[in-house]
């Protein structure tokens, strides 16, 4: 298992990929960039990006906490956003 500290510095890394405008945003469209690389459906990122976004983007830490959630949170409603899709 890693560190927090190696998964919040992977994903920032990720953050640096991702953030093709270097605004320190990800907007809707980079949002859905990444995670059609990984085959998750347009509809479902969509899903997700909407459930994350308070203010028309992601921020760097709004991106790091969704995605630390998703893999360690006990609280159900933040393991269900479908970051990386739905499972069949």
């Amino acid at each position: 298992m890693i560190s927090r500290y190696e998964q919040r510095h992977q994903q920032y890394a990720l953050w640096d990929a991702l953030d093709t405008d270097g605004d320190q945003k990800l907007s809707m469209r980079e949002y859905l960039h990444l995670w059609s690389a990984y085959d998750v459906g347009t509809a479902e990122a969509r899903e997700a990006f909407i459930l994350l976004d308070t203010d028309g983007h992601l921020g760097k830490d709004e991106f790091a906490q969704a995605m630390y959630g998703y893999y360690f949170s006990e609280d159900p409603a933040k393991a269900a956003i479908p970051i990386l899709g739905r499972s069949s």
